[in-house]
């Protein structure tokens, strides 16, 4: 007996059950699905990395550190090659978007091709695209709801949901953000805090984050070195603003023109991928930082492990890298890329003030500017501030400062003169 057949077999059954069932059994499953999906995808992803870069217990940013130049250069080069090659066959055929799935006709995803293509996101990012990683989570926990909404007969607007919670939560476990991930859902793909969503959204997020910490563990991304708030900071957090709408507006407007670009799947994609994978690697002999989702710059800008000046060339080599990268043809998420793009714009005004004899908190300053921008890519102020909270942990009252800087951004963001014309933001530029 086939899968689809079992499928079938089971969807008849189903239909006996009572809809309030049927809503929580779908609730608990897209849960445990994806939480057992996205924490495969992230060890799937720390092995290619560990492949890649030839190294074994340390950070990404130190395997890329330690690897010889060759190895930095050829392993984005082969990696986003081999992926432009599968991409090319994928791509045969147009692949409905989480957008479309999260939206008013609530269409269905097809699990065999969105996990496919999310697979091969995960190859290019493990190999070293400047790209984000969180899409590929994304996609296979929103199909993984549309399957099983679909299995169990729920209706539109319930399978619209569950869909978006599945997104939500596919993210929410890569990064151990749960909290992050019902806002995602909320404020990101479907425009509001409603609360029939957010009763779905909340136990699908919390049970997928829960499945994943045996293997995964409950430790944040990032971590802050203790402090108190001071005066400098409130002052930063003031300043930042105007300074991380225009990078972030920047960011956005960068990728959107390169994405113009973007070839057709025939021989031109895996060429223009690979010549992309090139540019990193030979960019990571000097940047080691500089590969990957952005998630080094980041490290690096919290340890104030560089100087200003280094600092300064990542705050405009990270979109470029990430622009060209999208532009090539290659598929990821933008959210941690503009969050090194925001770390490095904080690290280097912060180093650059303890070059001229200021005590600024450099990784303060590094987390608050990472916010800001993501804030301006994404125009989700909700989300930046509890996103990056989520990911260093630092005290109730710096999330305070992070949502006024998360507003504060996006409202000036929102009033640039390039950015009015600007697409909505119904599914996180991808």
């Amino acid at each position: 007996m086939s899968w689809r057949t079992l499928l079938a077999t089971f969807r008849r059954r189903t239909q006996t059950w009572p809809m309030p069932v049927r809503v929580a059994v779908g609730v608990i499953a897209t849960g445990l699905s994806v939480g057992v999906a996205a924490t495969l995808v992230t060890e799937l992803l720390h092995l290619i990395q560990h492949l890649a870069y030839g190294y074994t217990d340390e950070t990404f940013l130190l395997g890329v550190e330690h690897a010889d130049p060759l190895r930095r250069v050829l392993a984005p080069t082969l990696g986003l090659g081999l992926a432009g090659l599968a991409w090319m066959w994928l791509r045969r055929r147009r692949l409905p978007q989480v957008s479309e799935a999260c939206g008013p006709k609530a269409r269905r995803l097809p699990l065999g091709r969105t996990t496919a293509d999310a697979l091969l996101q995960i190859l290019a990012v493990g190999t070293g695209a400047s790209i984000g990683r969180e899409r590929a989570p994304r996609q296979i926990g929103a199909a993984l709801a549309s399957v099983l909404s679909s299995v169990l007969g729920i209706g539109r607007d319930t399978r619209r949901r569950l869909v978006i919670a599945g997104a939500g939560a596919g993210l929410a476990v890569v990064y151990n953000v749960p909290l992050s991930g019902v806002i995602f859902g909320a404020e990101v793909l479907a425009g509001g805090f409603g609360l029939s969503g957010l009763a779905i959204f909340v136990p699908v997020s919390l049970v997928a984050v829960a499945v994943s910490w045996p293997v995964l563990g409950m430790n944040s991304v990032y971590q802050l070195p203790a402090g108190d708030l001071d005066a400098t900071t409130l002052i930063w957090a003031l300043a930042a603003a105007p300074l991380c709408a225009l990078v972030g507006a920047g960011f956005d407007r960068l990728v959107r023109w390169c994405g113009r670009w973007r070839p057709q799947p025939t021989w031109r994609l895996p060429v223009a991928t690979a010549l992309a994978g090139l540019a990193v690697g030979v960019a990571a002999i000097w940047w080691p930082s500089l590969p990957g989702n952005g998630k080094g710059i980041v490290q690096l800008g919290l340890a104030g492990g560089a100087t200003a000046l280094t600092f300064a060339l990542l705050l405009v080599l990270k979109p470029v890298a990430t622009a060209v990268t999208a532009g090539s043809g290659v598929d990821g998420g933008f959210l941690t890329p503009a969050l090194g793009t925001g770390a490095a714009l904080g690290a280097a005004v912060a180093m650059a003030g303890l070059s001229a004899g200021q005590n600024w908190p450099v990784a303060t300053f590094t987390l608050i500017a990472a916010v800001g921008v993501l804030a301006a890519t994404q125009r989700a102020p909700w989300f930046a501030a509890v996103f990056g909270w989520e990911l260093a942990r630092p005290s109730i009252a710096m999330l305070g400062v992070l949502v006024v800087v998360a507003w504060g951004t996006a409202l000036i963001a929102r009033r640039l003169p390039w950015t009015a014309q600007a697409a909505p933001k119904a599914e996180p530029k991808q």
